[in-house]
């Protein structure tokens, strides 16, 4: 017989940058004056594509499983599990490619389960 439990808790950040030298003046002098800061949404000079990418992850399962010997060669186990996933993720991209884009995700999983057998 026994009962455990998990639990986790993940914070991880993806970031993408795309360094060119020179790119915010044939870019201004292109499309006019002020374009690549107006597309720039916050990020440094000279980078065509910007990508911050932060992901939010926890997980809790609790399981547990029982025996019972009805005779010396029959047993009854039970058992049971709840677990509960939920994912968090949200997107910042800044450059002229693409020019802003701000989405955010959320992904939620709960499941429970029991067996029996004898």
């Amino acid at each position: 017989m026994g009962v455990r439990c998990l639990y986790s808790k993940i914070d991880r950040t993806y970031a993408q940058r795309l360094p060119t030298p020179g790119y915010d003046a044939f870019t201004d002098a292109v499309l006019g004056a002020g374009t690549s800061a107006a597309v720039a949404n916050g990020y440094g000079p000279d980078s065509p594509f910007n990508s911050d990418l932060p992901y939010n992850i926890k997980r809790f399962a609790i399981f547990g499983e029982g025996n019972y010997d009805i005779t010396d060669r029959l047993t009854f186990t039970a058992g049971g599990r709840y677990y509960d996933f939920k994912e968090v993720r949200t997107i910042t991209s800044g450059g002229f490619l693409p020019m802003e884009i701000l989405a955010r995700s959320i992904a939620r999983n709960r499941r429970a389960s029991t067996r029996v057998s004898c």
